[in-house]
């Protein structure tokens, strides 16, 4: 939850990369969030206003790069860990973060996905391709 200048309160979520920097910021200290295309928190900075001056002038020489590879395939097994075959015909597999579980057991086995894969090698969101 955030506070913002003016007094209102808002909830965003949070990319499992940023979540250590946001859980580390202290109740009620100034603070600067960064978020993405999906209004979602991708970095965080607090201090006082000489420190998050200087974070955002960082933050505008370098935008944030996307945090995940994207990867298109079928999906082939899916469990704790997710099993999908590329278009070159090769099998990949990867772990699975416990909040996507829900999403991938929902998933049909066969079925056009993209995974979005963090920089640990975990699927951190996916999404399901419905063709015709």
């Amino acid at each position: 939850m955030i506070r913002t200048d003016r007094g209102k309160e808002e909830a965003f979520s949070v990319r499992p990369l940023a979540r250590s920097k946001v859980s580390a910021i202290p109740v009620n200290a100034p603070a600067l969030f960064l978020s993405d295309e999906a209004n979602k928190i991708i970095d965080a900075a607090f201090g006082d206003d000489t420190a998050l001056q200087q974070q955002t002038g960082e933050w505008k020489k370098s935008p944030p790069k996307a945090p995940y590879r994207r990867i298109e395939g079928t999906l082939v097994r899916s469990s704790g860990w997710v099993i999908i075959r590329t278009p070159d015909g090769k099998d990949q597999e990867y772990e699975v973060r416990p909040y996507v579980h829900e999403k991938l057991v929902r998933s049909p086995e066969g079925g056009s996905i993209i995974l979005m894969v963090d920089d640990e090698n975990k699927v951190s969101d996916l999404a399901v391709i419905n063709r015709g």
